[in-house]
Formats: structure tokens, C-alpha cells, sequence
């Protein structure tokens, strides 16, 4: 969440609620970050703010994002992924796992 007040100054919050205000906190958002699901990445295609969504790859390899942007104002962000046998503990996982 820094990265966003960091590199856009836009103010964050994480937030759940029911899926008619989660939609409508989405669709009218400065930034939407995606974790690729199809409901996040239909509506941050249906918005014309800063979209953030991770790379649609799905070898083994640290995938590269696609060449041209989706759309404008849109952020492909290159992906690990991380493999089962690699997780000795889901309730502790080392936070080395996911951040480089």
C-alpha cells in the first residue's frame, strides 16, 4: 500500500463489504489493484482511473507482462510464483516467499 501513496500520492484503504458496495467502491476508485480475479479485472477494465493488475502468465517462471497495455492508464506487474512444496507452513509462511 505505500507503493501506491508513493508513486500516485492517492491515500488507500482495505476495506470488504457486499458485492453491490464493493462494486461500486471499485468502479469509482482512483486505483484499482487486481489480484486477477474476473470480478476485479472486468471492473478495472470497465473504469478509465489507474488499473494495477498482475501479470496473466501461468508457467513457472517469474512471467513477464504483455507488451502493449490493456488499456490506457493500465499497470501490468510481473508475477512469482510461488509452488506448494515450497510452503512448509501456511500460518507462518516466511514473508521471503512473496517479497524480493
Amino acid at each position: 500500500m505505500n507503493y501506491i501513496k508513493n508513486e500516485f500520492n492517492i491515500e488507500t484503504e482495505v476495506m470488504c463489504n457486499d458485492i453491490k458496495k464493493d462494486i461500486l467502491y471499485m468502479l469509482n476508485s482512483k486505483c484499482l489493484i487486481s489480484s486477477g480475479s474476473s470480478l476485479s479485472f472486468c471492473l478495472g477494465m470497465l473504469n478509465d482511473t489507474i488499473f494495477v493488475f498482475p501479470s496473466p502468465a501461468t508457467d513457472d517462471k517469474i512471467s513477464e507482462c504483455i507488451d502493449k497495455p490493456i488499456r490506457k492508464k493500465s499497470i501490468c506487474l510481473k508475477k512469482r510464483f510461488i509452488k506448494h512444496k515450497d510452503v512448509s507452513d501456511y500460518y507462518t509462511m516466511n514473508n521471503s516467499l512473496f517479497y524480493s
